[in-house]
């Protein structure tokens, strides 16, 4: 078990590493998810699975912890658009593009929660194609998500997701700010 929670941390920043110690990590199918976090600020991982989005579960005790707030983040959205809710998005989440413009995928459609911690995964795991897609999608919504979850975690951590991650740092997404405007 120690050796499969090295592993684990390999796909974690550095800066998490602390917001969940390893006691909190749970090895074991939870309601039938591969991983999940818990308000109980537990990250339940399947036995085996160590993959990236870790980070997505670590980014929800963030919040459920209140590390990091995101008050207004509704207001980010399109005028038109509502969270679609847990049970609504499953029955109809094959009707969705797998990236939506204003999300990094269609996942976050259904809450804010998820559409935070999606957003957060996307600028950790793959920030180069996220700030592509969001130059040639000219997404304005969506590059205002990324300056907010970046914004929060600096403002939460004295600014050390900005110093030890390029992509954690405004200036990282210049060209994209220039390109597609605030």
């Amino acid at each position: 078990q120690l050796r499969l929670i090295e592993r684990l941390f390999q796909h974690i920043p550095a800066i998490e590493r602390g917001a969940v110690p390893t006691d909190k990590i749970v090895l074991a199918q939870w309601q039938g998810f591969q991983t999940g976090a818990a308000p109980d600020r537990k990250i339940y991982l399947k036995t085996g699975f160590y993959g990236p989005h870790v980070g997505h579960e670590l980014f929800h005790n963030y919040e459920l912890s209140g590390i990091a707030k995101f008050p207004n983040w509704d207001s980010l959205n399109e005028p038109d658009f509502s969270y679609l809710g847990y049970a609504n998005y499953y029955k109809r989440m094959a009707d969705f593009p797998k990236e939506p413009k204003g999300f990094s995928i269609n996942y976050g459609m259904s809450t804010g929660e998820e559409d935070r911690a999606t957003v957060y995964d996307a600028i950790f795991n793959q920030p180069e194609r996220l700030r592509n897609r969001i130059i040639q999608q000219k997404d304005k919504v969506l590059l205002r998500k990324v300056h907010v979850i970046i914004d929060g975690l600096n403002k939460a951590t004295a600014g050390n997701y900005g110093r030890l991650h390029e992509q954690f740092n405004d200036a990282y997404w210049t060209a994209a700010d220039r390109e597609v405007g605030r």
